[in-house]
Order: C-alpha cells, then sequence, then structure tokens
C-alpha cells in the first residue's frame, strides 16, 4: 500500500508515467525506509537514549575538527572491541572499583612509558616496527587503544558510582546540552 502511494505521489508530482527503473528506484528506497523503521522499532530506550546524545551532539557542533573526525571514525569501532572484550572478561576491569582502575591504566601507562623512553635512545623509525614496540600479543596501538579505553571507561565508572562528580565535570565544561 506505502509502495503504491509512493508511485502516485511521485506521479502527480512529476505528471508523469514513471519507468519501470524509476519504480524500481522508489521500491528499493521504500525497502530501505522500511528496514530502517524496523531497526528504530526494535531499538530499546536506552539505546534510543545513547543515540539521542550523539545526535544532540551532532546539531550542537558548528563545524567538526579533524581531531573530532578523527574520534568520531574510531569511536564505533573501539565500542566494538570493548563490547566484545567485556562479554567475554565481564567487568574485571573495575572489580575493586577505582583501584582496578587506576592499575589497568597504570599498567597500560608503564607499557607506553617504556616503548617511548626506547624512541628516545633509538629514534622515532622504531614505532614503525612493532616487532620493536609491542609483545607477542600486543602491538603498539593495542596499547594506546587499551590506555584510552581503560580512561574512557574509568570515566564511565566515575558516572556510575558517583553521578554527581560526573555532572559537577559537564557543568564545569559546559558540557550539559
Amino acid at each position: 500500500m506505502m509502495e503504491e502511494n509512493l508511485v502516485e505521489a511521485q506521479m502527480k508530482t512529476t505528471g508523469k508515467e514513471l519507468t519501470g527503473a524509476q519504480v524500481e528506484g522508489l521500491e528499493k528506497k521504500l525497502e530501505l525506509l522500511q528496514k530502517i523503521k524496523t531497526q528504530i522499532d526494535e531499538l530499546s530506550l536506552e539505546k534510543l537514549a545513547f543515540l539521542k546524545d550523539f545526535v544532540d551532539y551532532f546539531f550542537s557542533q558548528p563545524l567538526l575538527n579533524q581531531d573530532n573526525k578523527n574520534l568520531l571514525g574510531i569511536l564505533p569501532k573501539l565500542l566494538t572491541l570493548q563490547n566484545s572484550k567485556e562479554s567475554q572478561y565481564g567487568r574485571s576491569w573495575c572489580k575493586h572499583k577505582d583501584f582496578s582502575a587506576f592499575f589497568n591504566v597504570e599498567r597500560k601507562w608503564d607499557r607506553i612509558f617504556n616503548i617511548m623512553s626506547r624512541v628516545i635512545k633509538e629514534g622515532s623509525q622504531i614505532l614503525e616496527d612493532e616487532r620493536k614496540t609491542g609483545t607477542p600479543t600486543e602491538t603498539f596501538v593495542d596499547t594506546i587503544v587499551d590506555l584510552g579505553l581503560y580512561s574512557l571507561m574509568w570515566a564511565g565508572l566515575i558516572r556510575e558510582l558517583r553521578p554527581e562528580h560526573y555532572e559537577k565535570f559537564l557543568k564545569n565544561n559546559n558540557l550539559n546540552f
């Protein structure tokens, strides 16, 4: 029914009969819209709240600077990675709350500090060689990403455990949009 309405509306708008290719194009658009609607219908309220935060963010920004574009390009992938790890390991990283979070951040920082100490001695070209900056199971990029994720998860833990501190942070940084 909706398909017929689209075809009729298009015909009324243009005053011309649609070609087979045009009808097929409208059918594909309709199919895509129906898939999007189904996905939206299936979203939980919690997911919709997170989606709203991102939409609010986008509309609050007059432009996206390069670092912001870089972050937006990696955040969905990092969230996927973190969700996968949490499914596998649980929330062991914060078993003892701030203490556990601190020691995970500190462990990654120590690894980065050791790598960068080698860079100072041997030159920045060693960052191009994963054999010189990584371990058998973790590259330099893995370590940087892990440090970032642990830091962000710690901020999330603070939001969870001490929401008044997180709210104060938002207020002090004009982030209540």
